[in-house]
C-alpha cells in the first residue's frame, strides 16, 4: 500500500492536489485531519521513506494507526479524482448516466429511467462504449419488465435484443483487431530490433492476417484506429517510411473527422502526429515537418500531462529535425525560448534529459562549448540523482 499510496499523490496536477485538500476538509473530524497531514507528509517527500513519515508526523493517533490511515487516504485520494474527473470526458459522463438510472430504476421512477436510457444509448453510441451499452441495453429491458410491457409491443421488446446482438457483433469485431494490435506490440517489446528480413517474419505473419487485409472490415472507430496502428508499426519497423506515412496520415484524418473521439483520445493524436513527424523527417519533409509541428502547438489542450507531452514533443522534434540536418544555425534559435520555458514545464526526467541532450548538441554545432558542457553537467548530475535514490531504495 505505502508504493501505491506514493506513486498516486505524486501522480496528482497542482489543481487536482488543491481539490483533495477541499473534498477532504468538507467532513471535519478525526479521519480528515489525519488524511490531509498524512497526504501533506507523504507529498513533500521524493522517495517514500516510512521512518522519516513517522518522525515528521505530529498526531500520536495517526502513527499508530499509520497502516488504516495510509489505507484511509488511499482510497480518500482515489474518491477525490474520481469526483475531479466526473465531467472531463465523455466517458466519464456516461458511467454517471448508467449510475443514475441504477439509482431512478431503484426508485421505481420508470418514466425518468426511459428518457436518461434514450440519452445514454446515443452517447455510448457516439462514444463506442459497448460495456456501457450494454448496461444499458439490461437496464432498458428490466424498465420493460418490470412495468409489465404495458407501454410496449412484441416488437419493441425484439428490438432492444436485436440491438444487443449488433453490439456483441460490434464488440466481436473490435476485440479482433485489439488482439492483433495487441500481438504486434508484444512481439515489438519482447523481440527488440529488427535487423533483418527474417526478425520481420514472425510481424510478417500477422500484418497478413486477413482482418489486417482490408480496413473496411474494421467496422467501428477503434478497430479502424488499430488497423491503421498495425499497419503504420509493421511499416516503420520495416524502414518503408512511405507507407508508415499514409497510415499515420490515415489515422489522423479519422481522428479529426470524428471530434467526438478526437477529445477522448486526444493523447492517441498527439502520438499520431509525433510519428507524422518522425516520418517526415526521414522522407527530408521539412517543410511539412514544420507545418505539423505547427499543428501540435495549435491543439486545445487543457489537461496538465497532456500540455507536457506537446511541449517535451514539439521541441524535441523541431531541434531533431534542425540537428540531423546539420542546421546548427536553426536550431539555436530556438534555445532561448525552449530554456524560458523549460524553467516553468514540469516534465519528466527522460523527456528533461533528452532535451537537455539537444541543447547540448546545438550549441556544440555552433562552437558555444560552455554552454554545450553545461548542459552535460546537468545531464549527469542528473543521472545521478536518480542513481541515488535507486540506491536509497536498495538499502533501505
Amino acid at each position: 500500500m505505502s508504493e501505491y499510496l506514493f506513486s498516486i499523490i505524486k501522480s496528482l496536477s497542482g489543481p487536482e492536489k488543491r481539490y483533495f485538500k477541499l473534498y477532504a476538509s468538507r467532513h471535519i473530524d478525526n479521519d480528515t485531519v489525519n488524511s490531509v497531514q498524512l497526504f501533506n507528509g507523504i507529498e513533500e517527500q521524493e522517495k517514500y521513506n516510512e521512518e522519516k513519515l513517522k518522525n515528521d508526523l505530529t498526531d500520536k493517533n495517526l502513527i499508530k494507526n499509520i497502516s488504516f490511515n495510509k489505507n484511509y487516504l488511499y482510497n480518500q485520494v482515489l474518491d477525490a479524482l474520481q469526483m475531479f474527473h466526473l465531467n472531463s470526458s465523455g466517458s466519464f459522463r456516461l458511467k454517471k448516466m448508467v449510475v443514475q438510472i441504477e439509482l431512478l430504476f431503484n426508485k421505481r421512477l420508470f418514466g425518468q429511467c426511459s428518457v436518461l436510457i434514450k440519452k445514454a444509448k446515443d452517447v455510448a453510441s457516439q462514444l463506442e462504449k459497448y460495456s456501457e451499452w450494454l448496461d444499458i441495453l439490461s437496464l432498458e429491458y428490466e424498465v420493460a419488465r418490470s412495468t409489465g410491457y404495458r407501454d410496449l409491443d412484441e416488437k419493441d421488446v425484439k428490438k432492444i435484443f436485436e440491438e444487443s446482438f449488433k453490439v456483441n457483433e460490434l464488440v466481436k469485431n473490435t476485440n479482433e483487431y485489439r488482439l492483433l494490435t495487441a500481438q504486434l506490440f508484444m512481439r515489438i517489446t519482447h523481440g527488440g530490433i529488427v535487423r533483418n528480413k527474417s526478425d520481420l517474419m514472425p510481424f510478417r505473419k500477422l500484418i497478413d492476417q486477413p482482418a489486417l487485409a482490408n480496413e473496411n472490415e474494421a467496422a467501428t472507430f477503434q478497430a479502424k484506429l488499430c488497423f491503421y496502428q498495425c499497419h503504420n508499426a509493421f511499416h516503420f519497423m520495416s524502414s518503408d517510411y512511405e507507407k508508415a506515412y499514409s497510415y499515420n496520415l490515415k489515422m489522423a484524418i479519422l481522428l479529426e473527422q470524428n471530434p467526438i473521439q478526437l477529445k477522448e483520445r486526444l493523447r492517441t493524436y498527439i502520438y499520431t502526429l509525433q510519428n507524422i513527424i518522425v516520418c517526415q523527417m526521414n522522407l527530408y519533409l521539412e517543410e511539412e515537418v514544420h507545418s505539423t509541428i505547427k499543428k501540435l502547438r495549435a491543439l486545445e489542450v487543457h489537461q496538465a500531462n497532456l500540455k507536457n507531452e506537446v511541449f517535451y514533443i514539439s521541441y524535441n522534434m523541431e531541434m531533431e529535425s534542425n540537428i540531423v540536418q546539420g542546421n546548427y544555425s536553426k536550431a539555436i534559435k530556438i534555445v532561448p525560448l525552449l530554456e524560458k520555458e523549460l524553467n516553468k514545464a514540469s516534465l519528466d526526467k527522460q523527456y528533461e534529459t533528452a532535451l537537455y541532450y539537444n541543447v547540448a548538441h546545438t550549441y556544440f554545432g555552433v562552437g558555444n562549448f560552455s554552454a554545450a558542457n553545461k548542459y552535460i553537467n546537468k545531464i549527469l548530475r542528473g543521472v545521478l540523482k536518480i542513481k541515488l535514490l535507486i540506491n536509497n531504495d536498495i538499502t533501505n
